[in-house]
């Protein structure tokens, strides 16, 4: 018969929870109660708990000894090496791996796993992040210890054991096991005083644990979904928190992907970069990787924050993800946050495709920020910055609205000023590249007489759609009222606190000049299948902003929709009424959001 011998790792200098293991329930220790459960199982061949070689965890090595049970010591920060060792020495074939903070692991889920380690002759097996936190366990040969013993650098591939496998997804036959249902928010491990409270409460329960009876790992979910206070004891602490400190000492790289395309505009790659300013810089090390059909992009995006910038030139959608997966390789990145959605690929599974090939080849966490009308993302968190009448039907790990854009601080300080917005001043920005040249149409518009007591200034850009750029000057050239703005990473907000009324494109720039509130008319250039037409009507009747339509623009409507838009702003309900769409902006942590995608990991 197939056999593996178990191997728990346990130590008692845990900085959380000292003496964790050697805590007593019913008069049992936790190692104790931890061994009498994996006892159960029919795969195992012996069990060893590989400690630390030094005096701090002599006590625990004496009381081990005292009970019989086979303890061997090792390194204590390099745990991959003691379990090399350890395996080496006693000529182990197959390793069944645990965490001493396991006390209450199911001996079914690791039988599950050991048949489905021998049956598909696999190098690694793994519980999934769907088992609740507790529950964790992993299988593989004693070849596969010997390979990533000689191959693991990074101190984190060192402290925990198969992360080596994890970044090196293709060198191994590895899969994970799932559970039968979703237990992810459940957690009867043992880090922290509350995880012992929570798991007293569970003994309290089931008394027969400490007698060595069996009590499967449903029935304690069941309890701990319908006895919710008990659950909640330590429900807010992050999964797995040694790994995300793990982690930290290598440095925790983030990349920023984005593709910036005259038909795309900048509007993604500008709210991605946003994103990237709200990290905190000394916890995180900052990439940026953009697809662009624009060699000179960078020098027009605030990328100061940035440790890495690289422009991939022009490749086609489907073409660039060797190029992300080589960068993610090379640059030992843990966490990708992609805004990757465009026209062309909303309604279709393009970029969930993507995130597929980038997850089968690479040990990384993805956010996926953008569009909610695919729901088969295939990312572990997805953030939608835009406003959804209808509620948005995501399983879990997503946050959607207008609290989760990543406003600059700039824009927070014109909406904190409220600058009054009387005066003739307005800013046309209709986008970055302007791919249907509809700047050209406004201004033509604003030639008119009608127009000659305002002021007029257009953001336009000369590096991203240069024909446009040298028609749009020609209009003006002639007009005194009209002043043609480069588009620039240092120009933009210092136009927004000049203007009194803000003309601008469908994009997120909508969303920005709402913010900051100021009277914001919108030229609804696509079709509805592509623009969030429900947003712009919303905006409308709640008389927070107005919009018109590019197919009729003409110089007598767009006089009238000034006027109207200008007319929202004296109403006394507009404050009120703006203030309820951004009520928990400053909320927002995009910080723990990094946290918590990382915190699913065994």
């Amino acid at each position: 018969m197939n056999s593996a011998t178990i191997i728990v790792q346990a130590r008692v200098t845990s900085n959380r929870l000292k003496n964790k293991v050697l805590k007593k329930i019913n008069g049992k220790t936790i190692i104790e109660i931890m061994i009498s459960r994996l006892k159960l199982s029919k795969f195992y061949k012996s069990i060893i708990v590989a400690i630390p070689k030094n005096k701090k965890n002599s006590k625990l090595y004496k009381f081990l000894k005292k009970k019989g049970i086979n303890v061997q010591t090792g390194q204590e920060n390099n745990v991959l090496d003691r379990y090399y060792q350890i395996a080496k020495k006693n000529k182990i074939k197959n390793i069944i791996r645990l965490t001493s903070d396991c006390p209450l692991i199911d001996y079914k889920i690791i039988d599950r796993l050991s048949q489905r380690f021998f049956k598909n002759k696999l190098n690694h097996i793994s519980t999934s992040s769907s088992f609740a936190e507790g529950l964790d366990c992993e299988m593989f040969d004693f070849n596969t210890l010997k390979k990533i013993h000689k191959k693991a650098k990074l101190k984190s591939e060192k402290e925990h054991v198969t992360l080596f496998i994890r970044n090196n997804k293709k060198m191994f036959k590895s899969e994970k096991l799932k559970s039968k249902f979703d237990q992810s928010k459940y957690r009867f491990t043992l880090d922290e005083k509350n995880d012992l409270t929570v798991i007293k409460k569970i003994i309290q329960k089931f008394p027969q644990i400490t007698k060595s009876k069996y009590v499967s790992s449903e029935k304690i979910i069941n309890f701990l979904k319908k006895n919710k206070k008990i659950y909640k004891i330590n429900s807010n602490i992050i999964r797995n928190e040694g790994l995300l400190k793990s982690y930290k000492k290598d440095g925790i790289k983030v990349l920023f992907l984005s593709q910036l395309k005259k038909e795309i505009g900048t509007g993604n790659t500008i709210r991605l970069i946003n994103y990237a300013k709200l990290l905190h810089s000394k916890e995180y090390s900052i990439n940026l990787l953009i697809n662009s059909d624009n060699k000179n992009c960078l020098k027009y995006l605030d990328t100061k924050n940035f440790i890495k910038k690289k422009l991939i030139f022009n490749k086609s959608f489907s073409n660039f993800k060797e190029n992300v997966i080589n960068y993610i390789k090379k640059n030992n990145i843990r966490i990708l946050v992609a805004d990757l959605f465009f026209r062309d690929n909303l309604y279709n599974n393009q970029v969930g495709e993507f995130y597929k090939v980038i997850k089968q080849n690479c040990n990384v966490k993805i956010i996926s920020v953008g569009d909610f009308r695919n729901k088969n993302l295939n990312a572990d968190f997805t953030l939608i910055p835009q406003h959804s009448i209808k509620r948005i039907n995501l399983k879990k790990n997503y946050i959607y609205g207008l609290n989760c854009f990543p406003f600059s601080k700039s824009l927070k300080q014109i909406r904190e000023n409220k600058i009054k917005n009387k005066g003739k001043k307005i800013l046309i920005f209709m986008s970055g590249t302007d791919p249907l040249n509809v700047s050209q149409k406004i201004l033509s518009i604003f030639k008119s007489t009608k127009f000659l007591n305002y002021k007029i200034k257009i953001i336009i850009s000369d590096n991203f759609n240069i024909k446009n750029y040298k028609n749009v000057i020609k209009i003006a050239k002639s007009q005194r009222n009209i002043v043609v703005e480069k588009f620039d990473k240092n120009n933009f907000y210092k136009l927004f606190k000049w203007s009194n009324l803000n003309i601008v494109g469908e994009g997120l720039v909508t969303i920005e000049s709402i913010f900051s509130l100021k009277p914001t008319l919108v030229v609804k250039m696509f079709n509805n299948k592509y623009s969030n037409f429900s947003f712009l009507r919303l905006m409308k009747l709640k008389k927070i902003s107005n919009f018109t339509y590019y197919k009729n623009l003409s110089s007598d409507n767009l006089l009238q929709k000034i006027i109207e838009t200008q007319n929202q702003v004296k109403m006394k309900k507009y404050f009120t009424e703006n203030s309820k769409f951004f009520r928990n902006y400053k909320m927002f942590d995009f910080t723990n959001i990094i946290k918590q995608s990382l915190a699913h990991e065994i």
